[in-house]
């Protein structure tokens, strides 16, 4: 079973606490084979190094926002995903780091393309 370890970041003056996904396997499973998840859970996703990145919905039982962040902490654009489908939802330019949560939720808390995400910490777990 892949675990996963927390990170807590700043969005909108508010404090969250989110699964880290932090190596090769945990990004690979992300939010797959879950049937829920709670109002203010979500996953952060480190790459290590900027990039390129493209998400997908194969195996994800629930629909998700994905928020692109740049190594600097901007996001960079948001995309809204349908569960188990297979179309690729794409950083616009090279990021470190991806926030999946539950579809609507970026909006909900107006939070869009030019704000910033601040991380506090990052407990990684191998």
């Amino acid at each position: 079973m892949v675990q996963f370890g927390q990170a807590k970041v700043k969005l909108a003056n508010q404090l969250y606490t989110l699964e880290f996904a932090a190596n090769d396997q945990q990004r690979a499973r992300g939010l797959m084979y879950r049937n829920e998840l709670c109002a203010a859970c979500g996953m952060l996703f480190d790459f290590g190094k900027s990039r390129y990145v493209g998400m997908w919905m194969k195996n994800t039982n629930i629909p998700l926002d994905v928020a692109y962040i740049s190594a600097q902490g901007l996001i960079i654009n948001i995309e809204q995903m349908q569960p188990h489908t297979l179309q690729a939802h794409h950083s616009e330019i090279a990021v470190r780091y991806a926030i999946e949560m539950n579809l609507g939720w970026f909006a909900q808390h107006q939070i869009e393309a030019g704000d910033s995400v601040r991380f506090i910490s990052a407990m990684p777990k191998n």
